[in-house]
Order: C-alpha cells, then sequence, then structure tokens
C-alpha cells in the first residue's frame, strides 16, 4: 500500500546509529520517499533524559492523527510481504 503507510520513530539519541538517518540513506529509503513526504513522524530524545518504554509508547500514541488504523510495534518486529493488506482484513473480517 505504497504511500497509505504513515510511522512514527520515537528514538532515544544514544551510541547506536540513527535509524531515522539510516533508512533514509538505503535505498528503500530512498525509493520510498517516506524521508521527504511526511509519512514518517520523528521524536527524539537523548538517552539520559529517556524515561523508559512506556514513555516512549505515550509518546508513539501522541503521533496519531485520526488515521483509519493505527498499529504501535517496538523496534524489533519482522514483517511478511503485504503485511498491512493482511492485518487490515483480519480487522475487517473481525
Amino acid at each position: 500500500r505504497t504511500g497509505v503507510l504513515v510511522g512514527g520513530v520515537v528514538e532515544d539519541a544514544g551510541p547506536d546509529p540513527d535509524c531515522f538517518v539510516e533508512f533514509c540513506k538505503s535505498e528503500e529509503g530512498i525509493n520510498s520517499n517516506a524521508c521527504n513526504n511526511g509519512n514518517i513522524r520523528l521524536f527524539n530524545v537523548n538517552e539520559s533524559e529517556s524515561l523508559g518504554p512506556y514513555m516512549a509508547r505515550y509518546l508513539g500514541a501522541k503521533f496519531y492523527r485520526g488515521e483509519q488504523y493505527y498499529l504501535q510495534i517496538d523496534s524489533h518486529s519482522e514483517f511478511v510481504h503485504a503485511w498491512d493488506e493482511k492485518l487490515i482484513k483480519m480487522v475487517e473480517d473481525a
């Protein structure tokens, strides 16, 4: 569903590479144009000021802008091909 998905990233800036920057430099990031078209909402917090996963989830929920579907995951998730279409079908079939 190219162009439909909107994502948000709550990232604590620590010693690890900046995943937003790395994605935007990648072939997938460049081809999707998601970094330039407003489909990614970003909130960076310094690692020393991070208040843990509960606060990160709260901040992530603040990205919601009335989209028809909303899903919050953590960074260790993997997806199958067409996962969004499959998930929407499961919601509609329920």
